[in-house]
Formats: structure tokens, C-alpha cells, sequence
């Protein structure tokens, strides 16, 4: 009884996770227009209509800078933690490229932070 128990618990729990991966990679989806780069604590703001855009499809990415697609290749979304903050690591994958930012999400914006960097990132905003 105890173990079945647990086999139902956890598997609330897992399908549970998944939900809310589900509802990450559906937000996600659309382009987004880079608005603030920050390098070695130097911002960089961007106008609107910049050019520089990221769109997201359920497992693809297609990066353009300004207005002409430089990259494109698959994802994928993993829960992890920075700074001490829940957030999701997405791991783009490009040809022979393989590099991993660390995503938190607001109502209008997602932030990228660098992994081993000193709070490098990139802030884009849902275009149109």
C-alpha cells in the first residue's frame, strides 16, 4: 500500500514538472527583439525595431542580427537554479555549437544571464 502510495506521489510530481515545462516552451514561443545588452558591466540599450531578433518554435530557435537569420538550430529547457533564483537553463544547439544561458521570465521580457560571466545578459521584449 506504501509503495503505491509513492508511485502515485511521484508521478503527480513529475507530471506536474512537465505542465510547467510545457507552459514555458508555449510562452517562449513567437520572436523576441533584443532591447539590452550588458557586457562586462557596460549596457548597451537597443531601439525598437532593432533588427536583432530570437524566435522560438516548439523546439527550434532561429536567431537574426539585424534582420537576416545568423543561426538557427534546436533547444531544450531544464529547471536550474542562479544566484540563488529559480530559473530554466535553455541549451541552444547550432550545427557544432552547443551553449546554455540561464532564462527567468517576466509578463513582458525574458532575461539571459551567462553562465561564468559577471552578470552578463541579454533582455529581450515580445515583438509584435
Amino acid at each position: 500500500m506504501k509503495f503505491t502510495l509513492f508511485v502515485l506521489f511521484v508521478s503527480l510530481l513529475v507530471s506536474c514538472k512537465k505542465e510547467k515545462g510545457d507552459e514555458l516552451h508555449n510562452y517562449l514561443q513567437g520572436k523576441w527583439e533584443l532591447s539590452l545588452k550588458r557586457a562586462s558591466s557596460f549596457d548597451q540599450y537597443l531601439p525598437a525595431s532593432n533588427g536583432n531578433l530570437l524566435e522560438f518554435s516548439a523546439s527550434s530557435f532561429f536567431r537574426y542580427s539585424p534582420n537576416r537569420q545568423t543561426q538557427t538550430g534546436t533547444y531544450t529547457l531544464t529547471p536550474d537554479s542562479l544566484f540563488n533564483r529559480q530559473g530554466t537553463k535553455v541549451t541552444f544547439i547550432a550545427n557544432d555549437t552547443v551553449y546554455s544561458r540561464f532564462l527567468i521570465t517576466s509578463d513582458t521580457a525574458i532575461v539571459f544571464f551567462e553562465y561564468g560571466t559577471n552578470g552578463d545578459l541579454s533582455i529581450y521584449k515580445r515583438w509584435k
